[in-house]
């Protein structure tokens, strides 16, 4: 029997085969969406998406504390966070103004600029009003705890620098050492 004289599929065959090309598809689908929740459940509870965010990074360092100094760390910011939360709330909501303007379809220029102007005086309010939190929490560290922090947040600095596209500003980290080789 030639090519042309084999009998051709029924139209059965041909809706078992879009059966199965739809069900990979669905299944592809599905799996790429599992992944991005897992992937932003995760993000969400070790420090951002890479792993290191400011806050995440700080929390981690918190956790490699021993238990009495991570409860006296935990005991401060419970006694501060109440008084800080409404700089805070302000900084955030400058923070989504600046955002917002920059997202709009038309940049006006003449808005941004004293919107950026509020995000920064924010920006100084909540690091001003922190500095004694922040203080009395040094206080709580041993020197070679201080040290390490130092280091943490350098690296942290010099991670985020280096993935978008800045060069670090020097070869010595903050604690004095030298920078651990690229």
């Amino acid at each position: 029997m030639s090519a042309s004289q084999q009998p051709r599929p029924s139209g059965r065959a041909g809706a078992s085969r879009l059966f199965w090309v739809v069900l990979i598809a669905s299944l592809a689908i599905n799996l790429l969406i599992a992944g991005a929740l897992i992937g932003r459940t995760l993000a969400s509870h070790h420090g951002g998406w890479f792993g290191h965010s400011f806050g995440g990074s700080q929390r981690a360092f918190v956790r490699r504390l021993p238990e009495e100094r991570r409860k006296a760390i935990r005991d401060i910011i419970a006694r501060d966070a109440p008084k800080l939360a409404p700089v805070w709330r302000k900084l955030r909501q400058e923070r989504r103004e600046v955002a917002r303007r920059l997202r709009a379809d038309s940049f006006d220029r003449l808005a941004f600029l004293p919107a950026l102007e509020r995000l920064h005086t924010a920006e100084a309010d909540a690091r001003a009003a922190a500095r004694p939190m922040l203080a009395e929490i040094a206080a709580v560290l041993s020197p070679e705890e201080r040290r390490m922090f130092l280091r943490n947040q350098w690296r942290l600095v010099r991670l985020i620098g280096a993935e978008a596209g800045f060069a670090p500003w020097s070869d010595r980290d903050p604690a004095g050492k030298a920078a651990p080789p690229k």
